[in-house]
Protein backbone atom coordinates (compact mmCIF):
# COMPACT_ATOMS: atom_id res chain seq x y z
CA UNK A 1 0.00 0.00 0.00
CA UNK A 2 2.81 2.61 0.72
CA UNK A 3 4.27 1.82 -2.60
CA UNK A 4 1.66 2.48 -4.58
CA UNK A 5 1.18 6.06 -2.34
CA UNK A 6 4.43 6.45 -3.50
CA UNK A 7 3.46 6.15 -7.12
CA UNK A 8 0.71 8.46 -7.00
CA UNK A 9 3.03 11.13 -5.54
CA UNK A 10 5.57 10.64 -7.99
CA UNK A 11 2.80 10.92 -11.17
CA UNK A 12 1.58 13.93 -8.80
CA UNK A 13 4.51 16.00 -8.91
CA UNK A 14 5.13 15.29 -12.67
CA UNK A 15 1.83 16.32 -13.47
CA UNK A 16 2.78 19.42 -11.36
CA UNK A 17 5.99 20.15 -13.26
CA UNK A 18 4.26 19.58 -16.43
CA UNK A 19 1.87 22.25 -15.58
CA UNK A 20 4.63 24.96 -14.43
CA UNK A 21 6.41 24.43 -17.71
CA UNK A 22 3.37 24.42 -20.02
CA UNK A 23 2.88 27.54 -18.37
CA UNK A 24 6.31 29.10 -18.82
CA UNK A 25 5.81 28.70 -22.74
CA UNK A 26 7.28 25.03 -23.35
CA UNK A 27 6.33 23.18 -26.33
CA UNK A 28 4.99 19.23 -25.64
CA UNK A 29 8.40 17.77 -26.90
CA UNK A 30 10.12 20.74 -24.75
CA UNK A 31 8.30 19.22 -21.37
CA UNK A 32 9.40 15.58 -22.62
CA UNK A 33 12.74 16.28 -23.24
CA UNK A 34 13.44 18.57 -20.10
CA UNK A 35 11.73 15.92 -17.80
CA UNK A 36 13.91 13.31 -19.00
CA UNK A 37 17.03 14.74 -18.10
CA UNK A 38 15.69 15.73 -15.06
CA UNK A 39 14.84 12.55 -14.21
CA UNK A 40 17.83 10.50 -15.96
CA UNK A 41 20.75 13.38 -15.52
CA UNK A 42 23.16 13.60 -18.65
CA UNK A 43 22.26 12.23 -21.78
CA UNK A 44 23.28 12.21 -25.52
CA UNK A 45 20.91 13.16 -28.41
CA UNK A 46 20.40 9.50 -29.02
CA UNK A 47 19.70 8.44 -25.25
CA UNK A 48 17.73 11.34 -24.77
CA UNK A 49 15.18 10.46 -27.79
CA UNK A 50 14.78 7.13 -26.66
CA UNK A 51 14.21 7.96 -23.13
CA UNK A 52 11.47 10.87 -23.87
CA UNK A 53 9.99 9.12 -26.89
CA UNK A 54 10.83 12.83 -28.72
CA UNK A 55 11.52 11.59 -32.71
CA UNK A 56 15.28 11.83 -33.17
CA UNK A 57 14.74 14.51 -35.99
CA UNK A 58 13.19 16.88 -33.79
CA UNK A 59 16.07 16.12 -30.52
CA UNK A 60 18.68 18.83 -31.72
CA UNK A 61 15.90 21.51 -32.64
CA UNK A 62 14.23 21.04 -29.20
CA UNK A 63 17.66 21.25 -26.83
CA UNK A 64 18.77 24.04 -28.91
CA UNK A 65 15.73 25.41 -27.85
CA UNK A 66 15.77 24.69 -24.44
CA UNK A 67 19.59 25.81 -24.26
CA UNK A 68 18.32 29.14 -25.72
CA UNK A 69 15.84 29.31 -22.85
CA UNK A 70 18.18 28.75 -20.48
CA UNK A 71 16.70 25.22 -18.99
CA UNK A 72 19.53 22.94 -20.00
CA UNK A 73 23.18 22.88 -20.53
CA UNK A 74 25.61 20.98 -22.98
CA UNK A 75 29.07 19.20 -21.97
CA UNK A 76 31.52 19.14 -24.20
CA UNK A 77 33.40 15.97 -25.44
CA UNK A 78 33.73 13.41 -28.24
CA UNK A 79 29.74 12.75 -27.79
CA UNK A 80 27.82 15.97 -26.29
CA UNK A 81 25.97 15.26 -23.37
CA UNK A 82 22.65 17.24 -22.41
CA UNK A 83 22.29 18.35 -18.90
CA UNK A 84 19.12 20.45 -17.18
CA UNK A 85 20.49 23.62 -15.06
CA UNK A 86 18.74 24.16 -11.66
CA UNK A 87 15.05 24.31 -11.80
CA UNK A 88 14.87 26.44 -8.81
CA UNK A 89 17.16 28.79 -10.22
CA UNK A 90 16.13 29.00 -14.29
CA UNK A 91 12.32 28.86 -13.83
CA UNK A 92 12.41 31.83 -10.99
CA UNK A 93 14.38 33.85 -13.40
CA UNK A 94 12.18 32.50 -16.37
CA UNK A 95 8.42 33.37 -14.21
CA UNK A 96 10.51 36.59 -13.17
CA UNK A 97 11.25 37.29 -17.21
CA UNK A 98 7.33 36.77 -17.79
CA UNK A 99 6.58 39.35 -15.16
CA UNK A 100 8.44 42.06 -16.31
CA UNK A 101 6.94 41.42 -20.15
CA UNK A 102 3.08 41.36 -18.68
CA UNK A 103 3.75 44.52 -16.73
CA UNK A 104 5.12 46.18 -19.61
CA UNK A 105 2.16 44.52 -21.84
CA UNK A 106 0.18 45.96 -19.04
CA UNK A 107 1.52 49.50 -19.04
CA UNK A 108 1.19 49.69 -22.69
CA UNK A 109 -2.49 48.78 -23.03
CA UNK A 110 -2.95 51.36 -19.77
CA UNK A 111 -1.49 54.10 -22.15
CA UNK A 112 -3.49 52.83 -25.22
CA UNK A 113 -6.59 52.50 -23.49
CA UNK A 114 -5.98 56.49 -22.09
CA UNK A 115 -6.78 57.43 -26.03
CA UNK A 116 -9.68 55.68 -26.79
CA UNK A 117 -13.29 55.76 -24.83
CA UNK A 118 -14.64 52.34 -22.80
CA UNK A 119 -17.29 51.63 -21.74
CA UNK A 120 -16.24 48.26 -20.22
CA UNK A 121 -13.76 48.26 -17.80
CA UNK A 122 -10.36 46.36 -18.74
CA UNK A 123 -9.69 43.17 -17.08
CA UNK A 124 -6.44 42.75 -15.27
CA UNK A 125 -3.88 40.43 -16.80
CA UNK A 126 -3.17 37.86 -13.95
CA UNK A 127 -0.71 35.06 -13.35
CA UNK A 128 -1.88 31.63 -13.52
CA UNK A 129 1.21 30.21 -11.13
CA UNK A 130 2.75 31.65 -8.25
CA UNK A 131 5.22 29.86 -6.51
CA UNK A 132 6.13 30.54 -2.89
CA UNK A 133 8.91 28.83 -0.27
CA UNK A 134 8.25 28.10 3.55
CA UNK A 135 5.30 27.32 5.75
CA UNK A 136 3.69 30.77 6.60
CA UNK A 137 2.78 31.51 2.78
CA UNK A 138 0.64 28.33 2.62
CA UNK A 139 -0.88 28.56 5.55
CA UNK A 140 -2.24 32.03 4.77
CA UNK A 141 -3.34 30.98 1.38
CA UNK A 142 -5.44 28.15 2.58
CA UNK A 143 -6.83 29.90 5.27
CA UNK A 144 -7.52 32.73 2.61
CA UNK A 145 -9.67 29.32 0.66
CA UNK A 146 -11.75 28.51 3.39
CA UNK A 147 -12.99 32.27 3.74
CA UNK A 148 -13.68 32.43 0.08
CA UNK A 149 -15.28 28.95 -0.52
CA UNK A 150 -18.32 28.72 -1.43
CA UNK A 151 -18.77 24.74 -1.88
CA UNK A 152 -16.25 22.88 -0.68
CA UNK A 153 -12.52 22.63 0.32
CA UNK A 154 -10.86 19.05 0.13
CA UNK A 155 -7.32 18.94 1.93
CA UNK A 156 -4.45 16.82 2.54
CA UNK A 157 -2.36 17.92 5.80
CA UNK A 158 -0.65 16.52 9.13
CA UNK A 159 -3.80 18.97 11.11
CA UNK A 160 -0.63 20.29 13.32
CA UNK A 161 -1.82 24.04 12.69
CA UNK A 162 -2.68 26.34 15.43
CA UNK A 163 -6.60 26.99 17.15
CA UNK A 164 -6.81 30.29 14.82
CA UNK A 165 -6.21 28.59 11.60
CA UNK A 166 -9.25 26.02 12.88
CA UNK A 167 -11.28 28.86 12.98
CA UNK A 168 -11.30 30.08 9.38
CA UNK A 169 -12.13 26.05 9.05
CA UNK A 170 -14.89 26.13 11.20
CA UNK A 171 -16.18 29.26 9.97
CA UNK A 172 -16.35 28.38 6.30
CA UNK A 173 -18.10 24.59 8.13
CA UNK A 174 -20.89 26.59 9.25
CA UNK A 175 -21.58 28.50 5.82
CA UNK A 176 -22.11 25.67 4.65
CA UNK A 177 -18.67 24.57 3.39
CA UNK A 178 -17.99 20.75 2.70
CA UNK A 179 -14.71 20.08 4.29
CA UNK A 180 -13.21 16.54 3.56
CA UNK A 181 -9.92 15.90 4.85
CA UNK A 182 -7.06 13.81 4.37
CA UNK A 183 -4.92 13.29 7.79
CA UNK A 184 -1.44 11.75 7.11
CA UNK A 185 -0.56 12.00 11.01
CA UNK A 186 -2.15 10.95 14.33
CA UNK A 187 -0.03 11.93 17.58
CA UNK A 188 -0.50 13.03 20.72
CA UNK A 189 0.27 16.84 18.94
CA UNK A 190 -2.31 16.96 16.64
CA UNK A 191 -5.18 14.18 18.72
CA UNK A 192 -6.74 16.89 20.49
CA UNK A 193 -6.87 19.06 17.17
CA UNK A 194 -8.15 16.05 15.42
CA UNK A 195 -11.16 15.41 17.54
CA UNK A 196 -12.07 19.28 17.71
CA UNK A 197 -12.12 19.02 13.68
CA UNK A 198 -14.59 15.95 13.90
CA UNK A 199 -16.81 17.41 16.46
CA UNK A 200 -17.50 20.98 14.31
CA UNK A 201 -17.74 18.99 11.00
CA UNK A 202 -14.74 18.23 9.53
CA UNK A 203 -14.66 15.00 7.41
CA UNK A 204 -11.68 12.86 8.23
CA UNK A 205 -9.79 10.18 7.06
CA UNK A 206 -6.47 8.76 7.35
CA UNK A 207 -3.85 7.97 4.41
CA UNK A 208 -0.20 8.14 4.73
CA UNK A 209 1.11 10.87 1.96
CA UNK A 210 4.48 11.19 2.86
CA UNK A 211 6.00 15.01 2.20
CA UNK A 212 2.52 16.13 0.60
CA UNK A 213 0.06 19.28 1.20
CA UNK A 214 -2.48 19.58 -0.94
CA UNK A 215 -5.74 22.24 -0.96
CA UNK A 216 -8.23 22.03 -3.61
CA UNK A 217 -10.82 25.20 -3.18
CA UNK A 218 -14.61 24.57 -5.29
CA UNK A 219 -11.92 22.51 -8.01
CA UNK A 220 -11.38 26.31 -9.22
CA UNK A 221 -7.93 26.69 -8.03
CA UNK A 222 -5.16 24.81 -6.12
CA UNK A 223 -2.18 24.38 -4.14
CA UNK A 224 0.16 21.72 -3.62
CA UNK A 225 2.96 22.27 -1.28
CA UNK A 226 6.35 19.55 -1.09
CA UNK A 227 8.01 19.28 2.32
CA UNK A 228 11.66 18.99 2.68
CA UNK A 229 11.76 15.65 5.00
CA UNK A 230 14.37 17.51 7.50
CA UNK A 231 12.72 20.08 7.91
CA UNK A 232 8.86 21.05 7.61
CA UNK A 233 9.20 24.62 7.49
CA UNK A 234 10.95 24.32 4.03
CA UNK A 235 8.87 23.72 1.31
CA UNK A 236 7.96 24.95 -2.47
CA UNK A 237 4.29 25.88 -2.61
CA UNK A 238 2.75 25.88 -5.95
CA UNK A 239 -0.51 27.55 -6.49
CA UNK A 240 -2.27 27.41 -9.75
CA UNK A 241 -5.70 29.07 -10.57
CA UNK A 242 -6.62 26.89 -13.33
CA UNK A 243 -10.10 24.63 -13.07
CA UNK A 244 -8.54 21.88 -15.07
CA UNK A 245 -6.11 21.08 -12.78
CA UNK A 246 -7.55 21.93 -10.00
CA UNK A 247 -10.65 19.35 -11.35
CA UNK A 248 -7.34 17.07 -11.26
CA UNK A 249 -6.27 17.08 -8.00
CA UNK A 250 -9.41 17.19 -6.76
CA UNK A 251 -9.87 13.48 -8.52
CA UNK A 252 -6.63 12.18 -7.17
CA UNK A 253 -7.66 13.59 -3.72
CA UNK A 254 -10.76 11.59 -4.19
CA UNK A 255 -9.15 8.55 -5.39
CA UNK A 256 -6.86 8.50 -2.06
CA UNK A 257 -10.31 9.40 0.12
CA UNK A 258 -11.59 5.97 -1.40
CA UNK A 259 -8.19 4.10 0.05
CA UNK A 260 -8.25 6.38 3.55
CA UNK A 261 -9.26 4.80 6.64
CA UNK A 262 -12.20 6.26 8.74
CA UNK A 263 -10.12 8.42 11.55
CA UNK A 264 -12.78 7.18 14.32
CA UNK A 265 -11.34 3.40 13.82
CA UNK A 266 -7.84 4.83 13.88
CA UNK A 267 -8.47 6.58 17.33
CA UNK A 268 -9.94 3.66 18.96
CA UNK A 269 -6.85 1.74 18.46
Amino acid sequence: MEYETYISLQQLKIVVMEEILKQIGLTGYEIRVFLTLLKFGSLNARMVSDKSKVPYGRIYDTVNELRRKGLISVIQGKIKLYKVVDPNITIKNILEERKKLLTELQEKIDEETKKIKIEKPEEKLEEKLTITSGRKSILNTVMNFFDTAKKEVLSITTYEVSPSFLRHVFRAIKRGVKAKTIVTLVSEKNLALIKEGMKRGDKLKYYLVPGLRLAIVDKEKAIVSVVNPLNKEDRVNIMIDSKDFADSLANYHDLLWEKAMDIKILLKK
